[in-house]
């Protein structure tokens, strides 16, 4: 069976600038929300300087391809030096070492974004994502989020997070096949996915009642502790009396 052709960078390129953020800035201004507090979330075929680019007016966290900048004087300095943070999701065995790298000229017009290197070693099967240098795997991101509020880390598992449920749900789609074709109507097979959620759902709680393992919450950043409740300042005069008449 002949296979579809695969979409080209710049047809992605010209899809996201021509469809994809004019229908965000009208989602925007139809629910009055400042684009200051968008963020985006680019998938990997984006990570290119001339992406970047187009989506300067709205934060961002994509994966990079301009695998050039592991050769900027700036990241081998700091490759060279201890890492920022180490990260290991969950869902998997990987421990990333995070290389925080602000000010990096990205893509041919030399534009400066926030770079985070990840490194981890080499496995035996070659890395479906990243550049394998020397035994060492190397992942890009790039972001415009500023360093004071977002830790490499933050950034690292804001764009991986989308996906970390997906091995989870992975057991639902092998156990249950919950996309197969159950009914001859569009509404008969929205019944069949709801019932197939809803069961999985219930086995879910079912056997967490059996064995209560504590849930896990993500966590960017530590809560603030409330301000303490403001008190008069101590003076030296005595306690208000009522006077006689």
């Amino acid at each position: 069976m002949p296979q579809p052709p695969r979409k080209t960078s710049q047809e992605d390129h010209a899809r996201l600038s021509d469809v994809s953020l004019p229908a965000i800035g009208r989602y925007l201004t139809a629910h009055q929300l400042d684009p200051a507090r968008t963020l985006l979330r680019l998938d990997g075929q984006y990570g290119t300087g001339a992406v970047l680019v187009d989506v300067t007016g709205f934060a961002f966290v994509t994966r990079g391809k301009e695998y050039s900048v592991l050769d900027h004087l700036q990241v081998q300095a700091r490759l060279h030096l201890p890492p920022d943070q180490v990260q290991q999701r969950p869902e998997s065995q990987t421990v990333r070492s995070l290389y925080n790298c602000p000010e990096i000229s990205v893509g041919p017009e030399g534009v400066p974004y926030r770079v985070v290197v990840a490194t981890h070693p080499a496995g035996k099967k070659k890395s479906p994502v990243g550049v394998t240098r020397i035994g060492v795997v190397y992942e890009l991101f790039f972001t415009n989020l500023p360093q004071h509020a977002f830790t490499a880390c933050n950034v690292v598992e804001l764009y991986l997070h989308r996906g970390a449920f997906e091995p989870i749900l992975a057991d639902e789609d092998i156990e249950q096949d919950p996309d197969r074709w159950c009914s001859h109507s569009a509404w008969g097979q929205e019944a069949w996915q709801c019932v197939a959620q809803w069961v999985w759902n219930l086995r879910l709680e079912l056997g967490h009642h059996l064995h209560p393992d504590p849930v896990r919450i993500t966590e960017f950043a530590p809560a603030l502790s409330p301000p303490p409740p403001y008190t008069a300042p101590s003076s030296s005069y005595a306690p208000p009396q009522v006077g006689s008449a």
